[in-house]
C-alpha cells in the first residue's frame, strides 16, 4: 500500500458494494474520499472541490462516465486532472473510447488492488509541502480493523480465501461486502427478469453489468463468469435464454448460501473472552471517540462504530445501532450523532437511574 497522505480522491460509483471496496482500499493509503453516484455529480464536485485524482466509473444511468469525463475536460483547468476509469467491461476497444473520452488510464472491475494502488501511485504527485504537512489532511493511513471479525468455514458459490485476496485481505470489508450483496441485491434476479419481460434491455444489462462486479469482489467466480457470458450477449444481441438460465441458477447458489450463514454473520464482532462491555472497561472511550469524529465529520466515524457496536447493542435496540449505521454510511453525520447521544444517554441512564 503506497503512502499518499495529503492525496484527495473523488470516487464516481453508484453501486454501494463497489463504493465500499474503493474507498477502504484508498483510505488504507491515507487518501481524502469523496464518494458520488453518478456523472453529473461528479462534475459538479470537481468544478467544487480539489482533487488529485477522479475514478471514475463508465456505465452509470442518466450521465454515464464517458459524458462526465468530456464535460470536465471541455473546461481548461481540468486537463491537467487525473481520471481513471473502473469497469467491469473487457471488450475490445473500451480503453481506446476511454482515451478518446479524455480520461488517462483504465482499471477493470472487480478491483484488483495491486492494480488500483500502481495507478494511484502513477497518477497522483503530490507537492512537497504537502506529502511534509499531511497533518492538514489526513495525518495516518487507516490501520486494519482489529477485531473478531466472525466468517462462516465456507459459502456455497464463493471461495472465501479469493474473495479477501481480491481485497486485499480486509475481513471487515469482505464481512461487510457479503451482507450487503444479500441487503442490495435480494431482487436482482426477479428485476431482471421484469426488465426482460418489459423490454428495457439498457435496465437489463445495468443489472448484469452490476452483479458481475460485485461477484468478483465477493469471490464468486462461476457466478462471475456467468454474469460476463451473459452480459456479452444482451451487448451482441445474441440468444440469451440458456446463459440467463445458468446465470439465475448461480445467483440463487450465491444468495441461498448466504441467508443459510445470515445468523452467523449477523453476529459481526464477538467481545472475546466471555467479558461484559463494562469489564472491558473500553466501550465507553470508543464511543466518545466517534461522538467526536461525528463532531467532526470525520471518515473515521465508519471504523469507530464497528469497534463500539457490540457495546452499543448493550444499551439500546437493535434497530436503534441499525439507525445509527445507515446513517454514518449515508454521510449523515448531524443525525447520526444525535443518534450516537440518545444511546449514550440511555447507557448513562442504566448506571445512574
Amino acid at each position: 500500500v503506497p503512502d499518499l497522505r495529503g492525496a484527495s480522491v473523488l470516487v464516481v460509483e453508484d453501486n454501494r458494494i463497489n463504493q465500499q471496496v474503493a474507498q477502504e482500499m484508498l483510505e488504507a493509503a491515507g487518501i481524502k474520499v469523496t464518494v458520488v453516484n453518478n456523472g453529473a455529480m461528479a462534475v459538479q464536485a470537481v468544478r467544487t472541490n480539489a482533487f488529485d485524482l477522479v475514478l471514475m466509473d463508465l456505465q452509470m444511468p442518466d450521465m454515464d462516465g464517458y459524458q462526465a469525463t468530456r464535460m470536465i475536460r471541455k473546461d481548461p483547468q481540468f486537463k491537467p486532472l487525473p481520471i481513471v476509469a473502473m469497469t467491469a467491461h473487457a471488450m475490445a476497444g473500451d480503453r481506446e473510447k476511454c482515451l478518446e473520452a479524455g480520461m488517462n488510464d483504465h482499471l477493470p472491475k472487480p478491483i484488483d488492488p495491486d492494480l488500483l494502488y500502481a495507478a494511484l501511485s502513477k497518477w497522483i504527485t503530490l507537492p512537497e509541502e504537502v506529502t511534509r504537512q499531511t497533518g492538514q489532511v489526513n495525518d495516518k493511513r487507516k490501520e486494519p480493523y482489529e477485531g473478531d471479525i466472525l466468517l462462516p468455514a465456507s459459502l456455497p458459490g464463493i471461495d472465501i480465501d479469493k474473495g479477501l485476496l481480491r481485497i486485499g485481505g480486509n475481513r471487515q470489508l469482505f464481512h461487510t461486502l457479503l451482507l450487503e450483496f444479500v441487503e442490495d441485491h435480494c431482487d436482482d434476479d426477479t428485476a431482471l427478469i421484469k426488465a426482460l419481460e418489459t423490454g428495457d434491455k439498457a435496465q437489463a444489462r445495468r443489472i448484469v453489468h452490476t452483479l458481475r462486479s460485485v461477484a468478483g469482489s465477493i469471490g464468486a467466480e462461476l457466478f462471475e463468469e456467468r454474469a460476463k457470458a451473459l452480459e456479452s450477449a444482451f451487448i451482441k444481441e445474441r440468444p440469451y435464454t440458456e446463459l440467463l438460465t445458468l446465470f439465475a441458477a448461480e445467483f440463487r447458489v450465491v444468495f441461498n448460501g448466504l441467508i443459510d450463514s445470515l445468523e452467523l454473520l449477523a453476529a459481526e464482532v464477538s467481545l472475546g473472552e466471555g467479558k461484559k462491555p463494562e469489564e472491558a472497561g473500553q466501550w465507553r472511550e470508543w464511543a466518545q471517540k466517534l461522538e467526536l469524529e461525528l463532531t467532526e465529520g470525520s471518515i473515521e466515524a465508519k471504523e469507530s462504530l464497528n469497534r463500539c457496536r457490540p457495546y452499543l447493542r448493550q444499551h439500546t435496540s437493535e434497530a436503534k445501532v441499525g439507525l445509527l449505521e445507515d446513517q454514518i454510511k449515508n454521510y449523515d453525520f448531524d443525525d447520526a450523532l444525535t443518534t450516537l447521544q440518545e444511546i449514550i444517554g440511555n447507557a448513562n441512564n442504566m448506571v445512574n437511574p
